[in-house]
């Protein structure tokens, strides 16, 4: 299945929000599968505020200072971008709760 991101553009209150829930609405109404995001939603499909982006030396740095059963949970979301290892530590805050991953990462990378 082919995937198509439609972004919607606009000043504060020009009516992006309102623009997208209907357009999404009318995309399911035709049998075309369609969800809509907020802005700062989490699983929004072009937010990367809640990632940590680290070099491969800092990337081991910091799972070397992780437990072991942390550093699985890690490794299993990671994703590469080019030479780069990226942390969604906002979605394992939800996901994993007692991990206390933004603390983690904003410690480690406050001593790079």
């Amino acid at each position: 299945m082919i995937h198509k991101l439609i972004m919607i553009e606009g000043l504060l209150g020009s009516g992006k929000s309102i623009t997208g829930q209907k357009l999404a609405s009318e995309l399911r109404k035709n049998n075309v599968p369609a969800k809509w995001y907020y802005e700062d939603e989490l699983e929004h499909p072009t937010d990367h505020q809640c990632e940590a982006c680290f070099t491969y030396d800092e990337y081991n740095a910091f799972l070397n200072s992780i437990d072991a059963n942390t550093r699985i949970i890690v490794e299993r979301n990671e994703r590469r971008l080019d030479d780069y290892y990226l942390i969604n530590y906002h979605r394992l805050d939800q996901d994993f709760p007692n991990l206390n991953m933004s603390e983690l990462v904003q410690k480690k990378r406050s001593r790079l």
